[in-house]
């Protein structure tokens, strides 16, 4: 994979990189409770047990808990490998503060930030990753 001619990472190269380091399908917290249904469907899992929507929409990195405990538990998700199990992970965020700024971004604000030639900038400077 490598960056367009300006240097950036677009969407199109992040996801073809996302899908080919990350193993398994992550649901994080969804505070509305359709997308957390979908989340679980997708997972296929029941998206009608209260007790999975709960944990979903509440318990996975929680929002009713201090700046502290928040910051701690940042990153959690249900997850299902390659065989096909569900557990818990968290997610670590990167110590590189440009990935983590990536991470950290809205999709309002990318659809604003639209680079050269329609493509939406992910990162601007990034060196190439390649396989």
């Amino acid at each position: 994979m490598s960056p367009n001619r300006h240097g950036t990472l677009t969407r199109k190269s992040a996801q073809t990189c996302r899908s080919a380091s990350f193993v398994g399908s992550p649901l994080f917290r969804q505070t509305n409770k359709e997308l957390a249904r979908r989340g679980l469907d997708f997972l296929d899992l029941d998206p009608r047990d209260p007790e999975l929507l709960e944990m979903v929409t509440t318990r996975l990195s929680p929002l009713d808990e201090s700046e502290v405990v928040q910051a701690q538990r940042a990153g959690e998700c249900l997850v299902r490998d390659l065989f096909g199990r569900i557990g818990a992970m968290r997610v670590q965020m990167p110590l590189d503060p440009d990935l983590a700024d990536v991470i950290h971004s809205d999709p309002e604000q990318a659809r604003a930030e639209e680079g050269p030639g329609g493509e939406e900038l992910i990162a601007d400077g990034m060196e190439a990753v390649t396989a």
